[in-house]
C-alpha cells in the first residue's frame, strides 16, 4: 500500500511539472525557465531564476521545448575583463588597418628597389653635406680658440692680466666649441637612426614586393 502511495505521488509530481510547463508565463508570455542550482536542485519559474544568476538557465516554451539557453550574469571583474579584451581587439584591428594603410602608401612610394635605394641616397647624402658643415665649422672655431689663447699668453709671458675681450672670447670660444660639437654628435646619431630605418623598411619592402608579385601573378593564372 506505501509503495502505491509513493508512485501515486511521483506520477501527480510530474502531472504537475508538466501543467506548470504548458503554462504560458504570467510575465514574458513565452514560458517558463529552468535550472539547476549550486545545491542540486532543479528549479522552475515564469522569469529568470535568482539562485541561477551565476550559472546557465534554460527557457522552455509553453510545449516544454527548448527555446534558449541563457549565460550566467558576468560579475564586475568579469565585466571589466571582457570590456578590456574588446578594446584590445578593437585597437589591435585599428592597428591592422593602420598597417595596411602604411603598406599601400610604401608601395605607392617605392615601387621598386631602384626608387627606395635613391632617396636612400638623397637622405645620406644631405646628411653628410650638414655634417661636413659642421666639421668645418668647429675647426673655424678652435682656430679662433687657439688664436685667442696665443693672445692671451703674450700677456701671461709678461706677466700681465689679458684684457677682458680676450677672457670673453675664449670662453666664447670653448662654448661655441662644445656646442659644435654636440651637434656633430646627435648629426651622427640622426645617420645612423636613417641608416637602420632603410635598411627595415627595405627588408619590410621586400616581403611587400614578392606578396604583390604573387598576386599578380594569381590574377594570371585565374584568367
Amino acid at each position: 500500500m506505501r509503495q502505491k502511495i509513493k508512485v501515486g505521488g511521483l506520477l501527480l509530481g510530474i502531472a504537475l511539472a508538466q501543467a506548470v510547463l504548458a503554462q504560458p508565463s504570467h510575465s514574458t508570455g513565452r514560458g517558463a525557465y529552468t535550472c539547476v542550482d549550486s545545491q542540486g536542485r532543479r528549479l522552475l519559474s515564469d522569469r529568470p531564476i535568482p539562485e541561477c544568476i551565476d550559472r546557465e538557465q534554460r527557457l522552455l516554451g509553453a510545449s516544454g521545448v527548448e527555446l534558449k539557453r541563457i549565460g550566467p550574469v558576468q560579475t564586475e571583474h568579469e565585466r571589466a575583463q571582457a570590456a578590456a579584451q574588446a578594446a584590445h581587439q578593437r585597437a589591435e584591428q585599428e592597428r591592422q588597418l593602420e598597417q595596411q594603410r602604411i603598406d599601400r602608401a610604401l608601395l605607392q612610394r617605392y615601387p621598386n628597389q631602384a626608387a627606395h635605394d635613391a632617396e636612400r641616397r638623397e637622405h645620406l647624402q644631405q646628411l653628410d653635406e650638414r655634417q661636413n658643415l659642421a666639421r668645418a665649422r668647429l675647426q673655424q672655431l678652435e682656430l679662433v680658440r687657439l688664436q685667442t689663447y696665443k693672445d692671451m699668453a703674450h700677456y701671461y709671458a709678461q706677466s700681465e692680466q689679458p684684457p677682458a675681450r680676450l677672457v670673453r672670447q675664449l670662453e666664447d670660444a670653448d662654448e661655441a666649441i662644445a656646442a659644435q660639437r654636440r651637434s656633430i654628435e646627435t648629426n651622427e646619431v640622426r645617420r645612423n637612426r636613417t641608416l637602420l630605418r632603410f635598411d627595415d623598411e627595405l627588408q619590410h619592402l621586400h616581403k611587400l614586393w614578392a606578396e604583390q608579385a604573387a598576386a599578380r601573378q594569381q590574377v594570371i593564372i585565374s584568367e
